[in-house]
């Protein structure tokens, strides 16, 4: 988040973002499941909106796979948010290598 404030600061940052996905998307999707999806954080400008999604060990199960990939499709098609993945091993490493790490993913908000 620090590094977010610091370098993107036209951005306002929000944590654990809920985002109810539309009827029609429900439906053509056959989602049985909760319609939406809480993104670890959401990053809005005036006119676009980022979403960024920290992936741990539980989203290395296939349930979990099947509703980050749903909540991603609606995103990037429905809202054309901008869509950016992390490893939660690399968030936490040293600071350079965290830095390096949201440099590169974060290039996409300039």
């Amino acid at each position: 988040m620090e590094y977010l404030y610091k370098h993107h600061q036209k951005w306002d940052v929000y944590q654990e973002w809920y985002q109810k996905f539309s009827d029609k998307f429900v439906k053509q999707n056959k989602w049985k499941k909760e319609p939406g999806h809480s993104y670890d954080l959401a990053l809005v400008q005036l006119g676009k909106i980022a979403f960024i999604e920290v992936d741990g060990e539980k989203h290395s199960k296939n349930n979990q796979k099947i509703n980050d990939g749903i909540a991603e499709k609606y995103a990037k098609e429905e809202l054309k948010a901008i869509m950016i993945r992390l490893d939660k091993v690399e968030c936490n490493g040293t600071l350079e290598d965290r830095t390096k790490v949201f440099k590169k993913a974060f290039e996409v908000l300039k």
